[in-house]
C-alpha cells in the first residue's frame, strides 16, 4: 500500500464505523463530511466497498419486492396477544 493510501486509511473511520454509516445512508441523508469519509475509505478498503454494494443491492430488492412479499405473507396475532398488547399500552 502506497503512502497516500496509508494516510487515507489513517484519516478515515474504521470499517465498523463505515458499515454503520453505509447502513444509515439508506435511511437518512448523510452530511457532505460523512459522504466524503465513505468515499475515501472505500478507495482503500475493498471489503467495505463490497459491503456497501451488497447492502445497496439488498435494499433495492426489498424496495422493489417489499409490497409483493407483504401481500404473500399474512401475519395474524391471536386474540390473547392483542389483549396483552392493549393492556401494556394502557399501562404506559
Amino acid at each position: 500500500m502506497g503512502l497516500h493510501m496509508k494516510i487515507i486509511a489513517w484519516l478515515t473511520p474504521s470499517c465498523q464505523e463505515l458499515t454503520r454509516l453505509s447502513s444509515e445512508a439508506l435511511e437518512r441523508k448523510l452530511s457532505l463530511r460523512e459522504k466524503l469519509l465513505i468515499s475515501l475509505h472505500n478507495k482503500v478498503c475493498t471489503w467495505c466497498r463490497r459491503y456497501e454494494s451488497h447492502l445497496q443491492t439488498i435494499h433495492q430488492a426489498v424496495e422493489d419486492q417489499g409490497d409483493v412479499l407483504a401481500e404473500e405473507v399474512e401475519i395474524s396475532l391471536p386474540q390473547e396477544g392483542k389483549d396483552r398488547l392493549k393492556s401494556l399500552l394502557k399501562d404506559e
